[in-house]
């Protein structure tokens, strides 16, 4: 994943997550197993907000690829609709640990349409 990522505000966000690790006998990148890991992805306004007044989380248990460390996070378009345009601080851990797998920011733009329907 980029260092920032961009979205607009009242569309549905999905940040598709491959986790691996470097094998240093190999010397190559293998599939992390998410088989029984959670991933668990916060939006914040500032550094130092507590967790629990965090703009948007999400954690995710059900993977599209467990065995192949593929998985994605979801942000509802019911929920993104509330998010400000913006620059916020982001970060994905992987649990148990905390393993974070991601640190950036997340860059929330305004549409220029706001009509949902035809």
């Amino acid at each position: 994943m980029q260092d920032m990522i961009e979205e607009y505000r009242g569309d549905l966000w999905e940040w598709e997550i491959v986790v691996s690790a470097y094998d240093e006998d190999t010397r190559e990148e293998t599939p992390v197993d998410l088989t029984s890991a959670t991933l668990l992805a916060t939006i914040k306004r500032r550094l130092d907000d507590a967790d629990e007044d965090a703009m948007l989380t999400v954690e995710v248990s059900a993977h599209t690829n467990a065995s192949g460390g593929v998985s994605a996070l979801r942000f509802e378009s019911e929920k993104t609709i509330g998010v400000e345009p913006g620059e916020y601080l982001a970060d994905v851990r992987l649990l148990p640990g905390p393993h974070v797998l991601w640190r950036g920011a997340v860059l929330v733009k305004e549409p220029v349409t706001r009509r949902a329907e035809r």
